[in-house]
């Protein structure tokens, strides 16, 4: 049974964005708790399946392997423009440790080549979809600016630049930065298009679930999924418990605490005892699940609160950003637990 991994996708929609946004970002911008880097929750890969059905399912796996490596080479990419940086010649940190640090952080690093190379391929055959095509612009920036960072580890750890006075260093920099620049628009459209992709199958997946007569595990995945909408607003807008007021409208987020207060009253109502066994869950953990969402509606409605009264939450209260989070990782992990 496919797990629910939905936090990587949207890590590596963020964080990375945080990268490529301009190089003169913030490298500490990475979104708050839950980060679980390694394993991580990670993005949705969907079982093989029957012979002649859903033939772009191989492609889709790929392009999730794609993502869920881009999150986790992150922080490298971050710690380059911050160790070597931002301006147009490469200059090397008074700390040789810096140097051997990053190289050996890149490199043992998952294999994005491959999985880049791998889905690249995939990308082009027939039919080719807008997420197709949104891939292939994407790759076509993304790899060779893999493989320039690859080049720069190998040159920066093995001291190469004595022997040419840093001018490939150089050369490679000035790649490694137009890459970058040129990364930005061609993300958002991967970024968009897979997570459009993202939705869509997992609707389909909440309905064949059903038809196949269970109700616990599409009510508890679709409550993550609003749960999920909260944390993609409170992470890309990077909020804080001090500027909840000025970053999240109640326009925009009382329709969302609606909706995830709709679903949690759905799986209230259908998880018994006797349907988490006839769906072979372990009750006690399905409990447990159930008490995490409700406590995140707890955390949600205290946010709401907050901002109907004009009041920020104090950090790490019921209504902070920071409860939420922590709070939404417990429900991963519980629902991860059951399958």
């Amino acid at each position: 049974m496919t797990r629910f991994r939905p936090w990587a996708l949207i890590l590596i929609c963020l964080t990375f964005l945080g990268l490529v946004g301009g190089l003169g970002c913030d490298s500490s911008s990475s979104p708050p708790a839950p980060t679980s880097t390694a394993p991580g929750p990670e993005s949705t890969r969907q079982p093989p399946p029957p012979a002649g059905e859903k033939p772009d399912l191989a492609k889709w796996n790929a392009y999730v392997d794609v993502a869920n490596n881009l999150g986790r080479v992150n922080n490298a990419l971050n710690q380059y423009l911050a160790a070597f940086g931002q301006g147009p010649r490469l200059t090397l940190p008074e700390r040789e440790l810096t140097i051997t640090m990053w190289s050996n952080n890149l490199v043992t690093k998952p294999p994005l080549a491959q999985a880049m190379s791998l889905a690249k391929g995939l990308a082009t055959q027939e039919p080719v979809s807008s997420l197709d095509q949104g891939a292939q612009a994407f790759f076509a920036v993304a790899e060779p600016l893999w493989a320039q960072m690859l080049e720069m580890a190998d040159y920066l750890k093995n001291k190469k630049y004595l022997d040419d006075d840093l001018a490939r260093g150089q050369e490679l920099h000035a790649q490694i930065l137009a890459n970058i620049e040129k990364l930005k628009p061609v993300f958002l459209v991967f970024q968009k298009n897979l997570s459009d992709e993202d939705v869509a199958r997992r609707a389909q997946e909440f309905q064949e679930m059903r038809d196949q007569g269970l109700q616990i595990l599409p009510a508890m995945m679709e409550t993550l999924s609003q749960a999920e909408k909260i944390q993609i607003l409170l992470t890309e807008r990077e909020v804080k418990a001090e500027d909840v007021l000025t970053k999240v409208p109640e326009a925009e987020f009382s329709p969302l605490y609606k909706a995830l207060a709709e679903k949690l009253t759905v799986l209230e109502k259908t998880l018994t005892e006797e349907q988490a066994r006839q769906e072979g869950l372990v009750p006690q953990i399905a409990r447990q699940f159930l008490e995490g969402a409700q406590k995140y509606k707890l955390s949600a409605a205290a946010l709401l609160e907050a901002i109907q009264s004009g009041q920020a939450p104090k950090p790490m209260s019921d209504g902070s950003p920071s409860a939420l989070s922590q709070r939404f990782e417990y429900m991963i992990n519980r629902y991860n637990a059951l399958i």
